[in-house]
This record gives structure tokens, C-alpha cells and sequence, in this order.
């Protein structure tokens, strides 16, 4: 994985429809200027993997969210969540048990855009991490879709 950009400006060296696409996600998210650069770090390292032929494991994937958010480390969270439509995430005491099956379930090249479109969204409603979990889930949509060179923005399942 090429880090060089950390020594510079995070948008050197790429293209604009990915800086574009990593500033509409962390601006969506509410999250300051710093956290592009962490967002492009997870993005490269999950790119890395899928062109290497890597299917996620949660050792990645932890790599991943800590790239993306290195305030928690990709810690798991331990506290109840209450989406903005009311809804829940998962119970902290059964996120290591749900993240555990949503990794074993990795629907993979062969699957469906429904069959990914579900995993993304059960993995939304995990909400595994203390923070950072639309920025990770941005990232596995576009490994589970294969959109690297043209990201998308992340599927709104009206949280």
C-alpha cells in the first residue's frame, strides 16, 4: 500500500472522481478535513486486498476501520445505538457474535447486487465500531460491488 500521501496532501496522485466520492462521504458523515486521509488509508489497504484476491477476514477488516478511524483503533462498540429513523443496531453485547457470522457470510464475486446490497445493510445494522462505521461501509460497498474506479456513494437503506 502506497502511504507517501501522508506526507502530503491526501487528494495527491488521485483522481477526481475519488476525491469527489471521499469528500461526499466524510462530508455526509460530519466528519472534519483529517478524516479524508484516513478514509482514502482504508480505502487503499481494502483495495490492496480485493486486487490481491483477499476475501475479508475480521483481522482486515479491524485493520480497515482503524485506518479509517485510528481515534478507536477499529474498537467495537459497547454501547446501544439508535438510528436517526428510530430503528437499532444490534445490541452491544451480541456485535462480536453478529460481526463474527457477517464476515463468514461475505457474499463474494459470484453473488447477487440484492444478495450484497443485504450484507451491507446487516452489517450497517451491526454497527460494529465506536465510530466510523458509514466510512467502513462505504469502503466494503464499493470492494463487495467492485466500483474501486468509480466509487459510489453509500446505499441510503434510510437509517
Amino acid at each position: 500500500m502506497d502511504t507517501t500521501w501522508q506526507h502530503t496532501h491526501w487528494t495527491d496522485g488521485l483522481p477526481q472522481d475519488l476525491i469527489d466520492a471521499i469528500e461526499y462521504e466524510c462530508e455526509r458523515q460530519h466528519v472534519d478535513e483529517a478524516r479524508r486521509g484516513y478514509l482514502r488509508a482504508g480505502w487503499e489497504r481494502a483495495r490492496a486486498a480485493a486486487e490481491a484476491g483477499e476475501v475479508p477476514t475480521l483481522e482486515l477488516l479491524n485493520e480497515v476501520a482503524g485506518l479509517i478511524e485510528p481515534d478507536n483503533h477499529g474498537e467495537v462498540r459497547r454501547t446501544p445505538v439508535v438510528f436517526d429513523n428510530g430503528g437499532y443496531a444490534v445490541p452491544a453485547a451480541q456485535v462480536a457474535a453478529a460481526v463474527d457470522q457477517a464476515v463468514r457470510f461475505w457474499p463474494g464475486v459470484g453473488a447477487s447486487e440484492e444478495d450484497k446490497a443485504y450484507w451491507l445493510k446487516q452489517w450497517l445494522i451491526i454497527h460494529c465500531r465506536v465510530d466510523g462505521n458509514g466510512r467502513e461501509a462505504w469502503v466494503l460497498q464499493q470492494w463487495l460491488f467492485n466500483t474501486w474506479d468509480s466509487p459510489e456513494p453509500l446505499i441510503d437503506f434510510g437509517f
